[in-house]
């Protein structure tokens, strides 16, 4: 058995995360191939990690409402700033969001609505709530670390780099769970870009593979389990445009999203899902031209960013106020305006 940190010493996994769209039908073989990755991952990640038995998940209980302010992190870079902004025009909204003093950031939520600090501005007017909203661009890339939010990134900010270790100044989950109670994750669309798996997969490893995302998502729970009294969103990933992709590549985003979303996911902890997959792409896999932000681009356009705006909105109130695990999760709206039917 190789011994190296983070790596799995296993030809299974590599099969595992190989596996054809046919390997993936068995509920039965689904479960023990995440088993097999996830005892690989308890074995190699321990050390790097610092989770020990006894952390605090075994005493997470079904969340209750969380009471009184509640601070948001929404974590983004292009994608999920085309939904923070609701469809707006993004131009327009960065000035006039960026121009007012704080005292009138009300009017931004008040011109803007259908934003997400809009959305949750007006369930808080509904309410009487104190939900407090944020948008950061994470990672920044201020001291150059690359624009990429991908599975191995959260790995490497958030569990290789823990405590008073940071990768080029970017703030770990130390930092962010000090300052906010709800952190709202997400990747940008190349995410999606999976490529076939070549060799055994490693947590340490750039790739964009099956396997090698399946191993960063459970050192990534694991890492979030030290923290039972926050709670975090995660996205399925965006998808992307047909013209940027290929029928076997979107097939590899669907059965790693499938995965997230059937096996990964465990009701009673403190991580959530919104799927945006489900909300964005078609029968086949894709982004619909339609949602397009221009012909080719895999940015979503306004249409989708404005429902995806209500929905998420949605979605983030339903965690805060313990409907995460019995709530929908790609967010219910009562507007059928807003819905991912009128998306269709």
């Amino acid at each position: 058995m190789n011994s190296r940190p983070g790596r799995v010493a296993s030809s299974t996994v590599a099969r595992i995360a190989a596996g054809g769209s046919n390997g993936w039908r068995s509920k039965a073989l689904k479960r023990a191939r995440s088993l097999v990755v996830l005892g690989l991952v308890a074995g190699v990640q321990g050390a790097s990690t610092g989770v020990q038995p006894g952390s605090g998940i075994e005493s997470m209980d079904k969340m209750a409402a969380m009471k009184g302010t509640v601070r948001i992190a929404y974590l983004h870079h292009s994608t999920g700033e085309a939904i923070w902004q609701g469809g707006a025009r993004g131009r327009l909204f960065r000035i006039w969001e960026r121009a007012t003093p704080g005292w009138a950031n009300g009017w931004v939520n008040k011109i803007f609505p259908a934003s997400v600090p809009g959305i949750i501005a007006n369930w808080n007017a509904a309410h009487a709530t104190d939900y407090r909203i944020a948008h950061l661009t994470y990672p920044a890339t201020t001291n150059g670390y690359p624009w990429e939010n991908y599975p191995y990134d959260y790995w490497n900010l958030w569990v290789a780099h823990a405590g008073d270790q940071r990768d080029r100044g970017e703030m770990n989950l130390d930092d962010l769970a000090r300052d906010y109670d709800v952190i709202v994750i997400k990747h940008c669309f190349p995410v999606s870009g999976i490529v076939p798996q070549s060799g055994e997969p490693d947590v340490k490893l750039k790739d964009k593979t099956i396997g090698n995302y399946m191993l960063q998502y459970e050192a990534l729970k694991r890492r979030l389990h030290q923290f039972p009294t926050k709670r975090f969103i995660i996205w399925t990933g965006p998808v992307l445009a047909q013209s940027a992709t290929d029928a076997a590549q979107a097939q590899r985003a669907r059965q790693f999203f499938d995965w997230v979303r059937t096996t990964w996911d465990e009701k009673g902890d403190n991580i959530y899902l919104w799927d945006f997959y489900s909300i964005a792409a078609d029968a086949n896999g894709y982004l619909a031209a339609r949602h397009e932000s221009a012909p080719g681009n895999s940015h979503p356009g306004a249409d989708l960013s404005r429902v995806a705006a209500a929905l998420i909105g949605r979605r983030i109130v339903d965690v805060i106020e313990g409907r995460g695990d019995s709530g929908a999760i790609t967010g219910s709206v009562r507007d059928p305006n807003e819905s991912v039917e009128a998306l269709r």
